[in-house]
């Protein structure tokens, strides 16, 4: 949309929007700061249907236009080679037509457990459908799994649903550096990345602490501004955790313990060189 700077969407949409829709030259001016968390394909069906080829030809509700159900769970059925009777209309609205048989599914794509599915009063028969990862989806999707842990009154204690998953991606628009538009994006994302610590921590969704700010997001290029705002971060963040690693490593060693405190910094120096080469 034109005047937006950052938003969150999936990184199987680019390539949508690329092939699909035929934007020209859309990789350069949609860029990402960073990936964010794993959202998972939910696929809810009626009893009848146990299988994800058995929704051909029946009404799939979609969620509303625009959103990752949408786009990433219309992907998903075309990379299956499954057409189904698209309907786009909100979730709630959704699961009431499957009461009444009036739709046969419904598909959401966010990160589990959802408060959709979480406190959703379950109906006889009504259950998750499998979706097996195969080399259709090895390009931006991963396994995943749906547990009773993520949502109790819909699948049994100890069984899980298999499915899929795709990264979330923090996305900005690639603005002229001589904007004020893009002086503004470089202030948001110094403040993301020194702040990011706390978004790891209560009362921030759990899926915060799963994210690798410094993770790649295959077929999309990371924000300049980003790209140097880690690398001034990768160094400090990569030495505490090895310092980490090695004051273990030396504290599993009867012989650390008669060294000074001089010896072990020499020692950890030496270990970083030895890395470095």
């Amino acid at each position: 949309m034109r005047g937006v700077d950052v938003a969150i969407t999936q990184a199987d949409v680019l390539d949508h929007f690329r092939r699909e829709v035929k934007i020209p030259n859309i990789e350069s001016r949609i860029q990402y700061i960073s990936p964010l968390y794993h959202a998972e394909v939910h696929i809810y069906a009626r009893e009848e249907f146990k299988t994800v080829n058995d929704l051909a030809g029946k009404k799939v509700a979609f969620n509303t236009p625009g959103s990752a159900a949408n786009l990433t769970g219309q992907v998903v059925f075309q990379r299956l080679g499954i057409e189904v009777d698209p309907v786009l209309i909100n979730n709630a609205l959704a699961l009431e037509k499957m009461r009444t048989g009036d739709l046969s599914a419904v598909v959401h794509v966010v990160g589990k457990p959802n408060d959709l599915f979480a406190r959703f009063k379950p109906e006889p028969g009504f259950h998750f459908i499998p979706v097996e990862y195969s080399s259709r989806f090895e390009d931006y999707y991963v396994p995943a799994t749906l547990a009773s842990e993520d949502y109790p009154s819909l699948i049994s204690a100890g069984e899980t649903v298999s499915t899929i998953a795709v990264p979330t991606v923090l996305a900005v628009f690639n603005w002229p550096t001589t904007s004020d538009r893009y002086r503004r994006i470089a202030r948001f994302i110094e403040a993301y990345f020194a702040k990011y610590d706390q978004l790891q921590q209560p009362p921030f969704q759990p899926k915060w602490r799963e994210i690798n700010f410094a993770g790649k997001v295959p077929g999309w290029t990371r924000y300049r501004v980003a790209d140097e705002a880690i690398a001034k971060m990768k160094p400090a963040q990569n030495e505490a955790a090895l310092r980490s690693k090695f004051d273990t490593f030396l504290s599993s060693r009867a012989a650390a313990n008669s060294l000074t405190n001089r010896d072990r910094e020499e020692l950890f120096n030496q270990f970083l060189k030895w890395q470095g080469r």
